[in-house]
């Protein structure tokens, strides 16, 4: 086994627009989430913006606990369409706090 999950999650879109970044980027979607998902057995709210250029993708957000301890993060990632009209993603996340807690 490569890993324990430490969390799942439940988002929903809050709003989307197109972009570009980079010239060599080209056009890309923003995707602002909102959601609830559980990290470490804790119950906590989350927010994320997520910008996807072609497969690739990256996000920051902030998770807050119902007793507000914070994290921040950054996801770096891949995405495909899968077989039932959703997508997949592959992706690493680099938590950020001062929270004894998280």
């Amino acid at each position: 086994m490569l890993g324990e999950m430490i969390g799942e999650l439940r988002h929903w879109i809050i709003g989307a627009r197109v972009i570009q970044s980079e010239p060599n980027e080209g056009m890309g979607i923003e995707e602002s989430f909102q959601g609830r998902r559980t990290v470490l057995g804790f119950n906590v709210s989350d927010i994320r913006s997520v910008s996807i250029f072609g497969l690739g993708g990256r996000s920051s957000g902030i998770i807050m606990t119902n007793d507000n301890e914070t994290a921040r993060y950054e996801r770096h990632g891949v995405g495909w369409q899968n077989e039932t009209g959703g997508h997949t993603v592959r992706a690493a996340m680099l938590f950020k706090t001062n929270s004894q807690k998280l």
